[in-house]
């Protein structure tokens, strides 16, 4: 009986594994490589190659090395001869023109005690058959640097040339050290390319070549018939598994699946034996169920399902019941038929109808299912067609995934979403009549403080005319709040409507720097505007554009200090209009900027303790602005002033009349 199993297991029967006691069958895989088993390891050739490429990289950057210091000697010699020639060569005139050879011969001997300098000479030029010549050194010995340079005299008859001046410089001192550097440098750095490479050699046996040897070790002696304790590497305990931990994992996995898989083909011997197409049924179905977990692994991960030509479902994988529901339940039926949407949302299930009768793929079919316990959920389906190896279609097979607190939570958000904008719309609301209701008292109280101060209270009371002015102040500036509050109500219920005209942006800028000059005198402040003459006209809710201008220059003037200076510059680029508003005031700290632009926010400073606003100035500032189709930036330092750009949008640019 034990032949014929090993014979259909595909061993001979005289193959049969050692017994568990011989030393074949339990190898001992905790043995070290020896010096033989790494003489053709992966170890040996990365030393090789580590050390080539090393030694290409420590010869091309010690031939560079040794071409600058080169250079660099050589520059060095010519710089030496070129003052040679600046400063002996007057002196070399003189004594060339008084013949005088003593005088020669010692500047040519000084010369020669120059480093590098091997040679030099003074020969005379014009004398007839013979010239007087003067030298010192050996000429032309060895490599040497050459320089002829005329020698020229002027007298009263003008320049002349005398004579030439002939210095040599060796290199032969260039070459010497330029020998000592390239085996310093070699040799220091062969030692530390070899120092390099063996530290490499070694870390990578320590780290991974000697694991490696141990789990091939491991490998090589595994018998499935008598198994060894699990493999184990012999290092410490890692928090955290890395690659040779994974292989490790993996082998002592296929290890134990061996294991499992060998008691099954025991049991299943019997059954095996008695009909070869019985093996042949199973390798087919082997495929079969490759193929299947190939095509689930490229569609995704949950719950797997199959279905046949007619869709009906002929599998679904045992995680299914892991969502609460019974694949026995869906055997047989068609795929939809668990859906409960069907009728709610016909066009999107004919759609998909039409895409199963083409047998084309599809991803991301989400639907409702009612569970066996009466609850709703949502489910994710994509699916593969199936095709024989004659093309004929066979069915699909696909995953598919529970989605409910993913569609819930989009649900959720959809709901938080409208009831923000349901409450800013009654944010809106109630600030708008809040401020129709205070503005009918607030008039009445203007207007009987400014009658008592006209009317009723005469020249003797000045005292009381002073705080009824300040009655009427207070309530003129408690009124443009609640105005300003209701813009800002207006703008954000979308009900703010701009009066657009044809303006004249230069005029609004005068016209408000005017109004302004007053205070930024008081202020003992600069006020400057810078207008091109040539700015075109743009269509443009004026009053808005004016009190853009207004707000940002009252702003720019209240929180400069004095001596400081506003300026204002308008400009046209292809964006469209650029309107800048730059002061030198205490400037605001780069976390409260994005603060500014939003209501009732103001930041603590210096000078605000002076004037303390509202917070609502640079708000409607940015909404008027962006009602145009612009934007709005700002820019400040602490200490170093504050900038705003306005950008109105190009196509606010009129066009100019012919």
């Amino acid at each position: 009986m034990a032949g014929k199993f090993e014979e259909i297991a595909g061993l001979p029967v005289d193959a049969r594994p050692a017994s568990a006691g011989s030393a074949s069958a339990r190898p001992d895989e905790r043995r070290l490589p020896k010096l033989g088993d790494l003489r053709h390891g992966i170890g040996l050739r990365l030393l090789v190659f580590v050390l080539l490429f090393s030694s290409a990289v420590t010869l091309v950057l010690t031939a560079v090395q040794l071409y600058l210091d080169y250079r660099f000697d050589v520059g060095a010699i010519e710089q030496r001869l070129a003052e040679v020639e600046r400063g002996y060569l007057n002196s070399l005139a003189e004594g060339l023109w008084q013949l005088d050879q003593k005088q020669l011969e010692l500047q040519l001997k000084g010369i020669a005690t120059l480093p590098e300098v091997s040679y030099a000479a003074v020969i005379e030029s014009g004398n007839g058959g013979s010239p007087l010549m003067v030298a010192t050194g050996a000429e032309g010995a060895g490599a040497v640097l050459r320089r002829e340079i005329p020698i020229v005299y002027d007298d009263s008859g003008g320049r002349k040339e005398i004579g030439r001046f002939v210095v040599e410089a060796s290199l032969a001192g260039v070459y010497q050290r330029l020998i000592e550097s390239a085996l310093v440098i070699l040799v220091s750095q062969g030692a530390k390319t070899f120092l390099v490479s063996a530290f490499i050699v070694f870390v990578f046996y320590r780290l991974v070549g000697r694991h490696l040897f141990q789990i091939a070790h491991a490998v090589a002696g595994y018998n499935p018939w008598h198994p060894a304790t699990p493999l184990t590497l012999n290092r410490g305990r890692r928090k955290q598994a890395d690659e040779l931990d994974r292989v490790v994992s993996a082998f002592n996995d296929l290890s134990a699946s061996l294991q499992r898989s060998y008691g099954e083909l025991k049991q299943a011997n019997a059954d095996l034996q008695r009909d070869v197409a019985a093996r042949i049924a199973a390798e087919a179905a082997l495929r079969d169920s490759e193929e299947r977990f190939h095509d689930y692994a490229v569609a995704a991960s949950d719950w797997f399902w199959e279905t046949g030509p007619d869709h009906r479902i002929t599998y679904l994988s045992p995680s299914v019941g892991l969502h609460g529901f019974d694949a026995g339940n869906f055997l047989g039926h068609l795929r939809w038929e668990m859906a409960v949407d069907r009728e709610a949302e016909a066009e999107k299930w004919r759609e998909h109808a039409a895409l199963l009768e083409r047998h084309a793929p599809f991803r991301g079919l989400t639907y409702r299912v009612r569970r066996p316990d009466g609850s709703l959920v949502y489910a994710e389906t994509s699916g593969q067609p199936v095709f024989d190896d004659a093309g004929a279609f066979k069915g699909y097979r696909g995953v598919a995934r529970d989605v409910t607190a993913f569609v819930d939570a989009e649900h959720a958000l959809r709901e938080a979403r409208d009831q923000a904008e349901q409450a800013s719309r009654a944010k809106s609301l109630f600030l708008a009549n809040m401020s129709h209701e205070l503005r009918t008292p607030l008039n009445a109280i203007i207007g009987l403080s400014e009658m008592i101060d006209g009317q009723v209270l005469g020249a003797d009371h000045p005292k009381y005319r002073e705080y009824a002015a300040d009655i009427s102040t207070s309530g003129k500036h408690l009124l443009r709040i609640i105005n300003e509050v209701l813009d800002i109500a207006k703008i954000e219920a979308g009900k703010f409507v701009l009066e657009e005209s044809e303006t004249d942006l230069g005029a609004l800028v005068e016209e408000v720097s005017r109004i302004l000059a007053l205070e930024a005198e008081k202020a003992e402040l600069t006020l400057t505007t810078r207008v091109p003459p040539d700015l075109p006209r743009v269509r443009v809710d004026a009053g808005a554009i004016r009190r853009i201008l207004f707000n940002l220059l009252s702003n720019a003037l209240k929180f400069t200090p004095p001596q400081g200076a506003v300026l204002l510059s308008i400009a046209r680029n292809e964006a469209g209009i650029e309107i800048v508003v730059s002061d030198t005031g205490i400037g605001i700290a780069k976390d409260d900027l994005p603060k500014l632009m939003q209501p009732f926010t103001q930041v603590e400073g210096a000078y605000q303790r002076r004037y303390r606003g509202t917070g609502l100035g640079l708000a409607i500032v940015r909404a008027l602005v962006e009602l145009h189709g612009g934007t709005m930036a700002l820019e400040s330092n602490p200490g170093r002033g504050t900038r705003v750009r306005v950008m109105l949008p190009a196509s606010r640019i009129l066009q100019p009349r012919d």
